[in-house]
């Protein structure tokens, strides 16, 4: 699914011409991955699995319709509906403390990413404070904890993950900074 994702923000990112947008079907992509991840959600939920298992999945799908929905929609999606994933995010962790530690601990470069990019909806957000702080706090101890000092090497340690998308980097690099500051 990441794979996907990166393929799409790469696409996009050198891609500057709506027509070749439609010609290479950019549209009909997007939709088929935001598929796959809410089919994916509803499968994990049924499913019995371990709770660590269920919290790390269902954490990176939420991620990864976050990612859709500020990076790749040719349509924006609304801030309603973005602040409703970020806070899913959160919940998620905080239901299922053992995927939280499993996540900080061995799912570093994939945890840093995905509290980006919810840290990044929570600031634009005056009413999600607390949320921000939490996601905040949780960047600062992974890029402390790894020495992750600029915002190149930020992006270095997420490489493995999905790019972000040029117009949107400007704002992950303000979340990052304030998070450090």
């Amino acid at each position: 699914m990441f794979k996907r994702l990166h393929e799409l923000g790469t696409f996009l990112n050198v891609t500057h011409s709506d027509a070749m947008l439609c010609y290479a079907s950019y549209p009909d992509r997007v939709y088929t991955i935001e598929h796959s991840i809410l089919t994916l959600l509803e499968r994990v939920s049924m499913r019995p699995c371990s709770p660590v298992g269920i919290g790390v999945m269902k954490t990176f799908l939420i991620a990864g319709l976050l990612y859709i929905y500020t990076n790749l929609r040719q349509t924006p999606v609304g801030h309603g509906m973005r602040r409703r994933l970020a806070t899913r995010i959160k919940k998620c962790h905080e239901q299922n403390p053992e995927s939280h530690s499993l996540m900080a601990t061995e799912m570093l470069a994939e945890t840093l990413w995905t509290m980006l990019l919810a840290g990044t909806v929570t600031s634009q957000q005056r009413l999600l404070h607390s949320d921000n702080q939490w996601f905040a706090s949780l960047i600062k101890k992974i890029c402390l904890g790894n020495c992750l000092r600029t915002w190149n090497e930020v992006e270095t340690f997420c490489a493995c993950m999905p790019v972000l998308e040029a117009s949107f980097a400007s704002s992950y690099k303000e979340y990052w900074q304030s998070c450090l500051a």
